[in-house]
């Protein structure tokens, strides 16, 4: 994406309703302390100690009751930046205008942007992690750590498109995590959901608890686990339960045709359907992604090797319900058409993606019913993609090939489809 991009993304970001404000922090006075000593070390101007004075009622401000609790407002505090880095991206992605590299940092006031086919996850400093897909665009608003507390401010806007996040547990009491869109607050403490906005917002909590607040920040609704809710500049929606994972069609299945395809059984209720490939089981690594009303994706390009493939059904209200994933093996297996060969005919297929590695061989049978049941040949131990049969008679014949390849002392074996072919009687 372009720099000009970038900034578009920023200007949309600002649009996002403003996260509500946040409690003083509570500050017990300890035996040596003093206010101007407090705000000489902690406070962001020398004489910022005036207001906490008058704000906590305070006679002397030198002579301080050890235990007394003060309250101080944040924007008053000290801060500092924390980490944030990129754990993996792919496709068209740019961070603060640019292609990023892993472990790439990313700090506030930057903007991420995916395109087409392209997804980012990062990483923060306490392991809370957030993943985006193609077509999303996202702030990074605030990004900080109070210094005197340890109170972690860390705030995303969502100008487009969707992002799944998984929060680890507060470190103190005043953290705070928030996501929001043009129309939704949604904060948590600890807790995985997603967020997605494209004219609404839809927020889904898959674990822990979420409170997402519309234009009235100061009220916010309380989504627990298996609840989302629909949000538009009207206000918050009711919540209602997540839809219950679908369940892939044959999952274990090893993928040998041209094409990587995956069915689902319909799930009451489901408006879409979700399929995300990763390299990893916690889609850290998102290779492809595909939204659609269909119950089935079919997709190429996808290389020889082990993956994971997760499913997730989207109510009408464009809330994601819950995911199930599986593990599957990617082994390519194409046949070609017979020819003439001689006084036979020649078959040929191509057996998978040799730059994968790993030792192989192939099974060639060929049969004279449908039903495979009657086996004319079946050559097994085969090394070569091709193989020759002499003299056959005119019929109907049915024939396939099975692809084993041994790595690492694991074997994975990919069925060819069943290919018909009929020799005419002569003339």
């Amino acid at each position: 994406m372009s720099a000009t991009g970038a900034a578009l993304l920023v200007l949309a970001g600002a649009s996002a309703i403003a996260p509500p404000p946040q409690p003083p922090v509570l500050y017990r006075v300890k035996q040596g302390d003093t206010l101007i000593a407090l705000s000489a070390k902690w406070f962001v101007r020398d004489n910022s100690w005036t207001a906490v004075q008058r704000l906590n009622r305070i006679a002397d401000p030198v002579r301080l009751p050890v235990g007394k609790t003060l309250s101080i407002p944040r924007d008053l505090l000290k801060s500092e930046p924390v980490g944030a880095k990129v754990v993996a991206f792919r496709g068209a992605v740019a961070v603060a205008g640019k292609t990023p590299v892993m472990g790439a940092a990313v700090r506030e006031g930057m903007a991420i942007a995916t395109g087409d086919g392209g997804s980012i996850t990062v990483e923060c400093a306490d392991g809370s992690r957030f993943s985006l897909p193609s077509q999303t665009q996202v702030g990074i608003a605030r990004l900080r750590r109070i210094l005197l507390t340890g109170d972690l401010d860390r705030v995303f806007t969502t100008a487009l498109g969707r992002g799944e996040w998984r929060v680890r547990p507060a470190p103190t009491p005043d953290s705070r995590f928030m996501v929001t869109t043009p129309v939704s607050v949604s904060a948590v403490r600890g807790t995985g959901f997603r967020v997605g906005y494209d004219g609404a917002a839809a927020v889904g909590v898959v674990e822990g608890a979420v409170g997402v607040s519309g234009e009235d920040v100061t009220r916010a609704t309380p989504l627990p686990k298996g609840m989302g809710v629909a949000v538009t500049p009207a206000g918050v929606g009711t919540p209602v339960d997540l839809l219950p994972a679908p369940e892939i069609v044959r999952p274990g299945a090893v993928q040998a045709a041209p094409q990587v395809r995956f069915k689902v059984d319909p799930v009451p209720g489901a408006r879409s359907y979700v399929f995300e490939v990763g390299s990893d089981a916690g889609m850290t690594d998102l290779l492809a992604q595909f939204r659609g009303s269909g119950g089935e994706v079919a997709f190429d390009g996808l290389p020889d090797g082990s993956y994971f493939v997760r499913a997730t059904a989207t109510d009408p209200n464009n809330i994601d319900g819950f995911a199930k994933t599986w593990a599957f093996e990617r082994l390519a297996l194409g046949a070609k058409p017979p020819e003439a060969f001689g006084r036979g005919m020649r078959f040929r297929w191509s057996g998978g993606d040799a730059v994968s590695g790993g030792a192989r061989n192939y099974r060639f049978s060929l049969y004279t019913d449908e039903a495979a049941t009657r086996a004319l040949i079946d050559s097994d131990g085969l090394q070569d993609t091709a193989f020759t049969v002499t003299e056959l008679k005119p019929g109907t014949y049915w024939w396939r090939v099975v692809l084993t390849k041994f790595t690492s002392g694991k074997a994975v074996v990919a069925t060819g489809e069943l290919q018909s072919f009929t020799i005419a009687k002569p003339e």
